[in-house]
């Protein structure tokens, strides 16, 4: 969010308004609601309503109702409001420096990468009726990066794949770089063939 306010400013400042609706439109559909709200739908429906999760939902729902109409219909329902009327509240400031976290940006990139890898693989089994349903599914990683471990344990990954659950573990074995067959340092056929063209 914080990215896409910085290039509406940008846009805005020099006089590029189609850029401006397009990057605006680009918050909505495709990272808030196709994305973070996918992820989150559950702790709207199931999870205490003065939780502190539902509560984190709820301000990024605040500040994703930007569109004028929207904003409009939904602050009448907003608990605690500075001003009666929406249209007092000023200019909407799309940039804020707090909300600038390149290290968690990165973080999130790589989760909706493998978010990406994971949901083709579902569609494929949901293609050949091995599945119905990704809530069927307990899906298992297997990663050789600590790095990547790490970053994985520190997420509810059954809530980013949308599945009944999730587990990640640290691969014991390696893929033999020659061969991509997952085995020890090089495998025994790769070994064969390298000792043979000596």
């Amino acid at each position: 969010m914080s990215q896409v306010g910085k290039n509406i400013q940008k846009y805005r400042s020099t006089v590029r308004f189609i850029l401006a609706i397009q990057a605006l439109n680009i918050l909505p559909n495709v990272l808030l609601s196709a994305f973070y709200f996918d992820i989150k739908m559950d702790y709207m429906l199931i999870i205490i309503i003065t939780g502190q999760c539902r509560r984190n939902v709820l301000t990024v729902l605040y500040h994703f109702c930007i569109l004028q109409n929207k904003f409009y219909d939904n602050y009448k329902n907003i608990g605690h409001k500075e001003y009666y009327s929406v249209f007092k509240l000023g200019w909407y400031d799309w940039y804020n420096e707090k909300w600038n976290n390149q290290p968690l940006q990165q973080e999130w990139n790589t989760l909706k990468h493998l978010r990406s890898e994971v949901n083709q693989l579902l569609e494929t089994a949901r293609k050949d009726k091995l599945i119905k349903s990704s809530l069927e599914i307990n899906v298992e990683l297997y990663v050789n990066s600590l790095e990547l471990l790490h970053l994985l344990q520190n997420h509810d990954l059954k809530s980013i794949f949308t599945t009944s659950d999730a587990t990640i573990s640290s691969a014991s074995l390696f893929k033999c770089p020659r061969c991509l067959q997952t085995e020890g340092e090089l495998c025994k056929r790769c070994e064969n063939v390298i000792e043979t063209n000596k």
